[in-house]
Protein backbone atom coordinates (compact mmCIF):
# COMPACT_ATOMS: atom_id res chain seq x y z
CA UNK A 1 0.00 0.00 0.00
CA UNK A 2 1.34 3.35 -0.68
CA UNK A 3 1.86 5.79 2.11
CA UNK A 4 -0.76 8.36 0.74
CA UNK A 5 -3.21 5.69 0.82
CA UNK A 6 -1.68 4.31 4.26
CA UNK A 7 -2.72 7.66 6.03
CA UNK A 8 -5.94 8.05 5.42
CA UNK A 9 -6.56 4.62 6.44
CA UNK A 10 -5.17 4.78 9.74
CA UNK A 11 -6.77 8.22 10.53
CA UNK A 12 -10.13 6.25 9.66
CA UNK A 13 -8.93 3.65 12.09
CA UNK A 14 -7.93 5.91 14.82
CA UNK A 15 -11.10 7.34 14.36
CA UNK A 16 -13.61 4.38 14.84
CA UNK A 17 -11.40 3.55 18.00
CA UNK A 18 -11.85 6.39 19.50
CA UNK A 19 -15.55 6.44 18.68
CA UNK A 20 -16.32 3.10 19.90
CA UNK A 21 -14.01 3.80 23.49
CA UNK A 22 -16.26 6.99 23.77
CA UNK A 23 -19.50 4.56 23.42
CA UNK A 24 -18.65 1.90 26.25
CA UNK A 25 -17.41 5.08 28.51
CA UNK A 26 -20.89 6.60 28.05
CA UNK A 27 -22.48 3.07 28.43
CA UNK A 28 -20.40 2.52 31.74
CA UNK A 29 -21.38 5.96 33.27
CA UNK A 30 -25.12 5.26 32.36
CA UNK A 31 -24.92 1.54 34.37
CA UNK A 32 -22.98 3.13 36.95
CA UNK A 33 -24.84 2.25 40.67
CA UNK A 34 -26.34 5.64 42.14
CA UNK A 35 -25.87 4.69 45.70
CA UNK A 36 -22.71 5.90 47.51
CA UNK A 37 -22.21 2.83 49.46
CA UNK A 38 -22.50 0.63 45.99
CA UNK A 39 -20.37 3.15 44.03
CA UNK A 40 -17.51 2.26 47.07
CA UNK A 41 -18.46 -1.59 47.16
CA UNK A 42 -17.89 -1.32 42.92
CA UNK A 43 -14.95 0.85 43.15
CA UNK A 44 -13.37 -1.73 45.29
CA UNK A 45 -13.75 -4.08 42.81
CA UNK A 46 -17.05 -5.91 44.45
CA UNK A 47 -20.51 -6.45 43.50
CA UNK A 48 -23.56 -7.21 45.29
CA UNK A 49 -24.33 -10.91 45.34
CA UNK A 50 -25.24 -13.91 47.05
CA UNK A 51 -23.22 -14.49 50.80
CA UNK A 52 -24.87 -17.21 51.74
CA UNK A 53 -27.90 -19.34 50.72
CA UNK A 54 -30.35 -21.81 51.34
CA UNK A 55 -31.90 -22.39 47.93
CA UNK A 56 -35.77 -24.14 47.81
CA UNK A 57 -36.76 -27.35 48.30
CA UNK A 58 -38.58 -28.61 45.82
CA UNK A 59 -41.06 -30.73 47.69
CA UNK A 60 -43.19 -27.83 48.00
CA UNK A 61 -43.70 -27.33 51.64
CA UNK A 62 -44.16 -23.99 53.80
CA UNK A 63 -43.01 -23.31 57.23
CA UNK A 64 -45.31 -20.64 58.64
CA UNK A 65 -44.61 -17.09 59.55
CA UNK A 66 -47.49 -15.19 59.90
CA UNK A 67 -49.74 -13.17 62.48
CA UNK A 68 -52.93 -11.24 62.17
CA UNK A 69 -52.39 -7.68 62.54
CA UNK A 70 -52.69 -6.17 64.45
CA UNK A 71 -54.45 -8.23 67.41
CA UNK A 72 -52.87 -11.23 66.36
CA UNK A 73 -54.72 -14.66 66.91
CA UNK A 74 -54.12 -18.59 68.23
CA UNK A 75 -52.89 -19.34 64.54
CA UNK A 76 -49.82 -17.28 64.64
CA UNK A 77 -46.84 -19.08 64.19
CA UNK A 78 -43.43 -17.14 63.71
CA UNK A 79 -40.02 -19.28 62.57
CA UNK A 80 -36.38 -18.15 63.22
CA UNK A 81 -33.57 -19.93 60.92
CA UNK A 82 -29.85 -19.97 61.46
CA UNK A 83 -27.03 -19.31 59.37
CA UNK A 84 -23.11 -19.35 60.15
CA UNK A 85 -20.54 -17.72 57.85
CA UNK A 86 -16.87 -18.51 57.38
CA UNK A 87 -15.83 -15.50 56.76
CA UNK A 88 -16.51 -11.96 58.58
CA UNK A 89 -18.99 -10.50 55.86
CA UNK A 90 -21.33 -7.09 55.27
CA UNK A 91 -24.90 -8.08 54.74
CA UNK A 92 -27.12 -5.32 52.71
CA UNK A 93 -29.84 -7.05 51.10
CA UNK A 94 -32.30 -10.66 51.99
CA UNK A 95 -34.14 -12.04 49.46
CA UNK A 96 -36.42 -15.14 50.26
CA UNK A 97 -39.32 -17.20 49.16
CA UNK A 98 -42.57 -17.96 50.86
CA UNK A 99 -46.24 -18.51 49.78
CA UNK A 100 -49.82 -18.78 51.15
CA UNK A 101 -51.15 -22.12 52.78
CA UNK A 102 -53.84 -23.38 50.13
CA UNK A 103 -55.74 -25.53 53.10
CA UNK A 104 -56.43 -22.42 54.16
CA UNK A 105 -58.32 -21.17 50.86
CA UNK A 106 -56.94 -17.79 51.17
CA UNK A 107 -58.54 -16.61 54.66
CA UNK A 108 -55.35 -14.83 55.76
CA UNK A 109 -55.64 -12.32 52.97
CA UNK A 110 -52.40 -10.99 51.16
CA UNK A 111 -49.29 -10.21 52.88
CA UNK A 112 -49.30 -6.32 53.97
CA UNK A 113 -46.10 -5.80 55.65
CA UNK A 114 -43.05 -7.97 56.93
CA UNK A 115 -41.30 -7.70 59.53
CA UNK A 116 -37.14 -8.76 59.62
CA UNK A 117 -35.19 -8.67 62.14
CA UNK A 118 -31.49 -10.74 63.29
CA UNK A 119 -31.03 -12.34 66.31
CA UNK A 120 -27.64 -13.83 68.01
CA UNK A 121 -27.76 -17.24 69.60
CA UNK A 122 -27.83 -17.92 73.60
CA UNK A 123 -24.69 -18.81 74.49
CA UNK A 124 -25.62 -22.46 74.27
CA UNK A 125 -25.93 -21.52 70.39
CA UNK A 126 -29.22 -24.16 70.17
CA UNK A 127 -31.95 -21.31 69.51
CA UNK A 128 -32.09 -17.75 69.22
CA UNK A 129 -31.67 -14.74 71.92
CA UNK A 130 -35.18 -13.48 71.70
CA UNK A 131 -34.74 -12.13 75.26
CA UNK A 132 -32.45 -10.00 74.44
CA UNK A 133 -33.22 -6.86 71.43
CA UNK A 134 -32.42 -8.18 67.93
CA UNK A 135 -29.39 -6.99 66.44
CA UNK A 136 -31.41 -5.92 63.18
CA UNK A 137 -35.13 -4.92 63.15
CA UNK A 138 -36.84 -3.56 60.02
CA UNK A 139 -40.34 -2.76 59.04
CA UNK A 140 -40.40 -3.35 54.91
CA UNK A 141 -43.26 -1.57 54.47
CA UNK A 142 -45.42 -3.41 51.83
CA UNK A 143 -44.56 -6.88 50.26
CA UNK A 144 -41.57 -6.96 49.49
CA UNK A 145 -41.80 -7.10 45.85
CA UNK A 146 -43.86 -10.04 45.73
CA UNK A 147 -43.34 -12.06 42.20
CA UNK A 148 -44.58 -15.54 41.28
CA UNK A 149 -42.26 -17.56 40.28
CA UNK A 150 -44.67 -20.70 39.72
CA UNK A 151 -45.83 -23.90 41.49
CA UNK A 152 -43.29 -25.91 43.70
CA UNK A 153 -44.97 -28.98 44.49
CA UNK A 154 -49.11 -28.24 44.76
CA UNK A 155 -48.15 -24.81 45.82
CA UNK A 156 -47.97 -21.39 44.52
CA UNK A 157 -44.43 -19.65 45.00
CA UNK A 158 -43.30 -16.22 45.17
CA UNK A 159 -39.92 -13.96 45.37
CA UNK A 160 -39.49 -11.30 47.84
CA UNK A 161 -36.36 -8.87 48.51
CA UNK A 162 -35.42 -6.46 50.93
CA UNK A 163 -32.39 -4.11 50.86
CA UNK A 164 -31.12 -3.01 54.16
CA UNK A 165 -31.15 0.71 54.91
CA UNK A 166 -28.33 -0.34 57.24
CA UNK A 167 -25.65 -2.91 56.01
CA UNK A 168 -25.01 -5.24 58.77
CA UNK A 169 -21.80 -7.02 59.57
CA UNK A 170 -21.41 -10.52 60.24
CA UNK A 171 -18.75 -11.69 62.18
CA UNK A 172 -16.97 -15.42 61.22
CA UNK A 173 -18.06 -18.06 63.16
CA UNK A 174 -21.10 -16.87 64.85
CA UNK A 175 -24.44 -18.17 64.79
CA UNK A 176 -26.60 -16.37 63.62
CA UNK A 177 -30.51 -16.41 63.63
CA UNK A 178 -32.87 -14.53 60.70
CA UNK A 179 -36.58 -14.16 61.38
CA UNK A 180 -38.91 -12.78 58.48
CA UNK A 181 -43.06 -12.55 59.57
CA UNK A 182 -45.71 -11.53 57.14
CA UNK A 183 -48.54 -9.20 58.61
CA UNK A 184 -52.41 -10.61 57.55
CA UNK A 185 -55.72 -9.16 58.55
CA UNK A 186 -57.18 -11.96 57.04
CA UNK A 187 -58.80 -14.26 59.56
CA UNK A 188 -56.67 -17.08 59.81
CA UNK A 189 -52.59 -16.23 59.04
CA UNK A 190 -51.33 -18.34 56.12
CA UNK A 191 -48.12 -16.76 54.67
CA UNK A 192 -45.18 -19.23 55.26
CA UNK A 193 -41.45 -19.74 54.07
CA UNK A 194 -40.87 -22.27 51.82
CA UNK A 195 -38.66 -25.07 52.65
CA UNK A 196 -35.34 -24.53 52.03
CA UNK A 197 -32.26 -27.02 51.60
CA UNK A 198 -28.48 -26.32 52.62
CA UNK A 199 -29.09 -25.81 56.38
CA UNK A 200 -28.58 -27.54 59.30
CA UNK A 201 -32.14 -29.14 58.99
CA UNK A 202 -33.64 -27.34 61.83
CA UNK A 203 -35.38 -23.97 62.90
CA UNK A 204 -36.82 -22.73 65.81
CA UNK A 205 -40.40 -21.95 66.02
CA UNK A 206 -42.71 -19.73 68.44
CA UNK A 207 -46.51 -20.88 67.93
CA UNK A 208 -49.19 -19.11 70.05
CA UNK A 209 -51.45 -20.50 72.88
CA UNK A 210 -54.72 -20.20 74.84
CA UNK A 211 -55.08 -16.86 76.56
CA UNK A 212 -52.16 -15.30 75.26
CA UNK A 213 -49.34 -17.86 76.10
CA UNK A 214 -46.62 -19.84 73.84
CA UNK A 215 -44.95 -22.22 73.08
CA UNK A 216 -40.75 -22.45 71.70
CA UNK A 217 -39.33 -25.40 70.38
CA UNK A 218 -36.68 -26.86 67.78
CA UNK A 219 -38.73 -28.05 64.58
CA UNK A 220 -37.76 -29.99 61.43
CA UNK A 221 -36.87 -27.77 58.14
CA UNK A 222 -34.50 -25.31 56.95
CA UNK A 223 -35.93 -22.15 55.30
CA UNK A 224 -35.53 -20.73 52.18
CA UNK A 225 -33.62 -17.30 51.77
CA UNK A 226 -30.43 -15.81 50.36
CA UNK A 227 -28.45 -13.26 52.16
CA UNK A 228 -26.24 -10.81 50.17
CA UNK A 229 -23.91 -8.36 50.17
CA UNK A 230 -20.58 -6.93 48.53
CA UNK A 231 -18.38 -9.79 46.59
CA UNK A 232 -15.55 -9.93 44.64
CA UNK A 233 -16.29 -9.24 40.62
CA UNK A 234 -14.10 -11.61 39.29
CA UNK A 235 -14.49 -9.41 35.71
CA UNK A 236 -13.34 -6.66 36.93
CA UNK A 237 -9.41 -7.23 37.85
CA UNK A 238 -9.57 -8.55 33.81
CA UNK A 239 -11.03 -5.88 32.42
CA UNK A 240 -8.38 -3.12 31.92
CA UNK A 241 -10.64 -1.12 29.90
CA UNK A 242 -11.51 1.18 32.91
CA UNK A 243 -8.23 3.00 32.22
CA UNK A 244 -8.66 3.50 28.39
CA UNK A 245 -11.16 6.81 28.43
CA UNK A 246 -8.53 8.70 30.45
CA UNK A 247 -5.47 7.61 28.62
CA UNK A 248 -7.24 8.17 25.31
CA UNK A 249 -5.60 8.32 22.24
CA UNK A 250 -2.49 6.26 22.78
CA UNK A 251 -4.00 2.95 24.23
CA UNK A 252 -6.99 2.67 20.90
CA UNK A 253 -3.95 3.75 18.82
CA UNK A 254 -1.26 1.34 19.99
CA UNK A 255 -4.43 -1.30 20.12
CA UNK A 256 -4.95 -0.53 16.17
CA UNK A 257 -2.34 -1.65 14.76
CA UNK A 258 -3.55 -5.03 15.61
CA UNK A 259 -6.29 -5.46 13.64
CA UNK A 260 -4.18 -3.49 10.98
CA UNK A 261 -1.25 -5.49 9.35
CA UNK A 262 1.06 -2.77 10.91
CA UNK A 263 3.26 -5.32 12.24
CA UNK A 264 5.85 -2.88 13.98
CA UNK A 265 3.29 -1.15 16.12
CA UNK A 266 1.98 -4.54 17.90
CA UNK A 267 5.42 -6.32 17.95
CA UNK A 268 6.49 -3.20 19.78
CA UNK A 269 3.09 -2.98 21.54
CA UNK A 270 3.46 -6.61 21.90
CA UNK A 271 4.82 -6.45 25.96
CA UNK A 272 2.13 -4.39 26.65
CA UNK A 273 -1.01 -7.29 26.48
CA UNK A 274 2.57 -9.51 27.95
CA UNK A 275 3.19 -7.39 30.76
CA UNK A 276 -0.74 -7.28 31.29
CA UNK A 277 -1.62 -11.17 31.01
CA UNK A 278 0.04 -11.32 34.42
CA UNK A 279 -2.84 -8.96 36.12
CA UNK A 280 -5.44 -11.49 35.39
CA UNK A 281 -3.25 -14.41 36.09
CA UNK A 282 -2.08 -12.53 39.19
CA UNK A 283 -5.60 -11.95 39.92
CA UNK A 284 -7.02 -15.62 38.67
CA UNK A 285 -6.43 -16.77 42.56
CA UNK A 286 -8.52 -14.43 43.60
CA UNK A 287 -11.32 -15.96 42.80
CA UNK A 288 -9.55 -19.40 43.21
CA UNK A 289 -8.96 -18.71 46.84
CA UNK A 290 -12.44 -16.98 46.88
CA UNK A 291 -13.77 -21.14 45.76
CA UNK A 292 -12.58 -22.32 49.24
CA UNK A 293 -14.58 -20.24 51.11
CA UNK A 294 -17.86 -22.09 50.17
CA UNK A 295 -15.64 -24.97 49.82
CA UNK A 296 -15.03 -24.29 53.52
CA UNK A 297 -18.37 -23.50 54.37
CA UNK A 298 -19.92 -26.60 53.55
CA UNK A 299 -18.51 -28.04 56.59
CA UNK A 300 -19.83 -24.71 58.95
CA UNK A 301 -23.05 -26.35 58.63
CA UNK A 302 -21.75 -29.81 59.18
CA UNK A 303 -19.75 -28.99 62.34
CA UNK A 304 -23.01 -27.04 63.23
CA UNK A 305 -25.16 -30.46 62.58
CA UNK A 306 -24.24 -32.06 66.02
CA UNK A 307 -26.04 -28.98 67.59
CA UNK A 308 -29.73 -29.02 66.50
CA UNK A 309 -29.31 -32.89 66.00
CA UNK A 310 -29.16 -33.19 69.95
CA UNK A 311 -32.70 -31.76 69.66
CA UNK A 312 -33.67 -33.82 67.09
CA UNK A 313 -35.74 -36.37 68.95
CA UNK A 314 -37.84 -33.49 69.54
CA UNK A 315 -39.24 -33.18 65.83
CA UNK A 316 -38.28 -36.30 64.44
CA UNK A 317 -40.02 -38.14 67.16
CA UNK A 318 -43.30 -36.64 66.64
CA UNK A 319 -46.41 -38.39 66.92
CA UNK A 320 -49.91 -37.62 66.62
CA UNK A 321 -52.59 -38.74 67.85
CA UNK A 322 -56.47 -38.01 67.91
CA UNK A 323 -59.00 -39.05 70.59
CA UNK A 324 -63.07 -38.73 70.13
CA UNK A 325 -65.64 -37.46 72.51
CA UNK A 326 -67.07 -40.41 74.58
CA UNK A 327 -70.82 -39.92 73.61
CA UNK A 328 -72.16 -41.58 76.79
CA UNK A 329 -70.04 -39.25 78.77
CA UNK A 330 -70.31 -36.01 77.11
CA UNK A 331 -73.36 -33.35 76.70
CA UNK A 332 -75.30 -30.12 77.83
CA UNK A 333 -75.86 -28.67 81.36
CA UNK A 334 -78.50 -25.97 81.67
CA UNK A 335 -77.93 -23.76 84.36
CA UNK A 336 -80.67 -24.31 87.50
CA UNK A 337 -81.36 -20.26 86.82
CA UNK A 338 -79.81 -16.85 85.88
CA UNK A 339 -76.74 -16.05 88.05
CA UNK A 340 -77.35 -19.45 90.31
CA UNK A 341 -74.08 -21.03 89.03
CA UNK A 342 -75.65 -24.24 89.61
CA UNK A 343 -76.21 -26.68 87.21
CA UNK A 344 -79.72 -28.34 86.52
CA UNK A 345 -80.98 -29.59 83.35
CA UNK A 346 -78.65 -31.94 81.45
CA UNK A 347 -78.96 -33.52 78.14
CA UNK A 348 -75.75 -36.97 77.07
CA UNK A 349 -78.39 -38.34 74.88
CA UNK A 350 -78.06 -35.80 72.46
CA UNK A 351 -75.94 -36.32 69.07
CA UNK A 352 -75.57 -32.54 69.34
CA UNK A 353 -74.49 -30.33 72.25
CA UNK A 354 -75.53 -26.24 73.53
CA UNK A 355 -73.05 -24.14 74.44
CA UNK A 356 -74.68 -20.11 75.38
CA UNK A 357 -77.65 -19.01 76.42
CA UNK A 358 -81.45 -19.57 76.36
CA UNK A 359 -84.54 -17.40 76.37
CA UNK A 360 -84.90 -17.14 80.04
CA UNK A 361 -80.93 -16.03 80.53
CA UNK A 362 -79.83 -19.44 81.88
CA UNK A 363 -76.46 -20.63 80.62
CA UNK A 364 -75.46 -23.34 78.61
CA UNK A 365 -71.97 -25.25 79.83
CA UNK A 366 -71.01 -28.71 77.61
CA UNK A 367 -68.63 -31.29 78.80
CA UNK A 368 -66.75 -33.35 76.57
CA UNK A 369 -64.64 -36.57 77.49
CA UNK A 370 -61.73 -38.00 76.13
CA UNK A 371 -59.88 -41.08 77.13
CA UNK A 372 -56.49 -39.84 76.42
CA UNK A 373 -54.80 -42.45 79.09
CA UNK A 374 -55.95 -45.50 77.00
CA UNK A 375 -52.95 -44.88 74.57
CA UNK A 376 -51.04 -42.25 75.24
CA UNK A 377 -47.84 -42.92 76.80
CA UNK A 378 -47.02 -41.81 80.52
CA UNK A 379 -43.93 -40.67 79.15
CA UNK A 380 -44.97 -38.65 76.12
CA UNK A 381 -43.86 -35.01 76.08
CA UNK A 382 -46.62 -33.02 74.80
CA UNK A 383 -45.74 -30.26 72.70
CA UNK A 384 -49.45 -29.10 70.96
CA UNK A 385 -53.13 -29.99 71.39
CA UNK A 386 -56.02 -29.51 69.24
CA UNK A 387 -59.69 -29.13 70.06
CA UNK A 388 -61.66 -29.74 67.14
CA UNK A 389 -65.46 -29.38 67.34
CA UNK A 390 -68.38 -28.86 64.26
CA UNK A 391 -70.97 -27.00 64.49
CA UNK A 392 -74.74 -28.28 63.73
CA UNK A 393 -76.70 -24.86 63.84
CA UNK A 394 -76.55 -21.32 65.47
CA UNK A 395 -79.80 -20.31 67.74
CA UNK A 396 -80.65 -16.68 67.51
CA UNK A 397 -79.16 -14.03 65.41
CA UNK A 398 -75.84 -12.63 65.31
CA UNK A 399 -72.69 -14.86 66.22
CA UNK A 400 -72.70 -15.90 70.36
CA UNK A 401 -69.05 -16.42 70.21
CA UNK A 402 -69.33 -12.29 69.78
CA UNK A 403 -72.16 -11.61 71.94
CA UNK A 404 -71.09 -14.07 74.89
CA UNK A 405 -67.15 -12.02 74.39
CA UNK A 406 -65.76 -15.62 73.28
CA UNK A 407 -65.27 -19.38 74.24
CA UNK A 408 -63.42 -20.58 77.83
CA UNK A 409 -61.98 -23.93 78.09
CA UNK A 410 -62.04 -25.48 81.38
CA UNK A 411 -59.72 -28.93 81.41
CA UNK A 412 -59.88 -31.27 83.82
CA UNK A 413 -57.75 -34.39 84.48
CA UNK A 414 -59.57 -36.76 85.30
CA UNK A 415 -63.47 -36.13 85.69
CA UNK A 416 -65.34 -33.23 86.27
CA UNK A 417 -67.11 -34.02 90.10
CA UNK A 418 -67.54 -37.24 91.47
CA UNK A 419 -67.90 -39.80 88.53
CA UNK A 420 -67.01 -39.72 84.71
CA UNK A 421 -70.66 -39.46 83.55
CA UNK A 422 -72.81 -36.55 82.77
CA UNK A 423 -74.13 -35.03 86.23
CA UNK A 424 -75.73 -31.09 86.77
CA UNK A 425 -72.65 -30.35 89.14
CA UNK A 426 -70.31 -30.67 86.51
CA UNK A 427 -71.70 -26.63 85.48
CA UNK A 428 -69.66 -25.56 89.15
CA UNK A 429 -67.14 -28.57 89.52
CA UNK A 430 -63.71 -27.26 90.02
CA UNK A 431 -61.14 -27.51 86.52
CA UNK A 432 -57.55 -28.11 86.77
CA UNK A 433 -57.08 -25.03 84.49
CA UNK A 434 -58.88 -22.64 82.48
CA UNK A 435 -58.45 -21.44 78.94
CA UNK A 436 -59.35 -18.54 76.79
CA UNK A 437 -61.51 -16.64 75.59
CA UNK A 438 -61.48 -17.93 72.32
CA UNK A 439 -63.22 -16.51 68.94
CA UNK A 440 -61.79 -18.67 65.75
CA UNK A 441 -62.86 -18.41 62.48
CA UNK A 442 -64.68 -21.60 61.24
CA UNK A 443 -63.17 -23.13 58.42
CA UNK A 444 -66.28 -24.51 57.13
CA UNK A 445 -68.30 -25.83 60.25
CA UNK A 446 -65.46 -26.80 62.48
CA UNK A 447 -63.52 -24.65 64.86
CA UNK A 448 -60.30 -25.25 66.33
CA UNK A 449 -59.04 -24.10 69.71
CA UNK A 450 -55.00 -23.90 70.77
CA UNK A 451 -55.27 -25.45 73.83
CA UNK A 452 -51.73 -26.22 73.87
CA UNK A 453 -51.36 -24.28 77.46
CA UNK A 454 -53.65 -26.43 79.27
CA UNK A 455 -51.51 -29.66 77.95
CA UNK A 456 -50.20 -30.07 81.56
CA UNK A 457 -54.08 -30.96 82.20
CA UNK A 458 -53.92 -33.78 79.84
CA UNK A 459 -54.38 -37.27 81.66
CA UNK A 460 -51.21 -39.50 80.11
CA UNK A 461 -52.44 -42.55 82.86
CA UNK A 462 -55.37 -44.71 83.72
CA UNK A 463 -56.34 -43.01 87.27
CA UNK A 464 -59.54 -41.63 86.49
CA UNK A 465 -60.54 -44.16 83.88
CA UNK A 466 -57.83 -42.09 81.72
CA UNK A 467 -59.83 -39.45 81.01
CA UNK A 468 -59.43 -36.05 80.59
CA UNK A 469 -62.65 -33.62 80.53
CA UNK A 470 -62.81 -30.23 78.64
CA UNK A 471 -66.25 -28.32 80.07
CA UNK A 472 -67.31 -25.29 77.43
CA UNK A 473 -68.87 -22.64 78.33
CA UNK A 474 -68.79 -18.56 76.86
CA UNK A 475 -67.06 -15.99 78.62
CA UNK A 476 -70.60 -13.49 79.18
CA UNK A 477 -73.21 -16.02 80.81
CA UNK A 478 -75.92 -14.66 78.76
CA UNK A 479 -76.21 -11.48 77.72
CA UNK A 480 -79.67 -10.50 78.75
CA UNK A 481 -81.34 -10.20 76.12
CA UNK A 482 -84.26 -12.67 76.94
CA UNK A 483 -83.81 -14.60 73.42
CA UNK A 484 -81.90 -17.70 72.86
CA UNK A 485 -78.49 -17.16 71.71
CA UNK A 486 -76.66 -20.61 71.82
CA UNK A 487 -74.29 -22.63 69.13
CA UNK A 488 -75.35 -26.28 68.69
CA UNK A 489 -72.15 -28.55 68.16
CA UNK A 490 -72.26 -32.04 66.94
CA UNK A 491 -71.77 -34.42 70.39
CA UNK A 492 -69.89 -37.90 70.58
CA UNK A 493 -73.38 -39.34 69.76
CA UNK A 494 -73.63 -37.90 66.75
CA UNK A 495 -73.74 -40.90 63.77
CA UNK A 496 -71.28 -39.88 61.90
CA UNK A 497 -67.74 -40.71 63.25
CA UNK A 498 -66.57 -37.80 61.34
CA UNK A 499 -68.72 -35.32 62.80
CA UNK A 500 -67.57 -35.76 66.36
CA UNK A 501 -65.64 -33.20 68.51
CA UNK A 502 -61.77 -34.50 68.21
CA UNK A 503 -59.00 -33.43 70.74
CA UNK A 504 -55.70 -34.10 68.83
CA UNK A 505 -52.36 -34.13 70.69
CA UNK A 506 -48.79 -34.22 69.15
CA UNK A 507 -45.83 -35.31 71.51
CA UNK A 508 -42.51 -37.03 71.39
CA UNK A 509 -40.76 -39.31 73.81
CA UNK A 510 -37.88 -38.19 75.46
Amino acid sequence: MSPKLFRPSLILVLFMGLLSLGYFYVDAQAKAPVSQNEQRIYAQGLFIGPIYAQPINPVGKLLQSSWRDPDGSDYDQYIWDDFTLQTTETITQIDWIGGYDPARVGLGGPVLDFRIRIYPSIPAGSEPAIANPPLVDYLVGGNAGETPIGLVGSINMYSYTFTLPTAFTASAGVKYWVQIEASQQGGLPDWGFSFGTGGDGNHYRKTSGAGGDVMYRIAVGDAAFTLLGPVPDTATPIDTDTPMPFTDTPIPSTNTPVPSTNTPVPSTNTPVPSTNTPVPSTNTPVPSTNTPVPSTNTPVPSTNTPVPFTNTPVPVTTQTKTFTSVGSQDGWILEAGENSNFGAKIDSFSTTFNVGDDATKKQYRAILSFNTGSSLPDTAVITRVTLRIKRQAVSGTGNPFALLQGLMVDAKKGFFGASAPLVGSDFQALATKTGGPFSPLPVGAWYSFNLTNLSASINKHSGSFGLTQLRLRFKLDDNNNAMANYVRFFSGNASSAGDRPALVIEYYLP
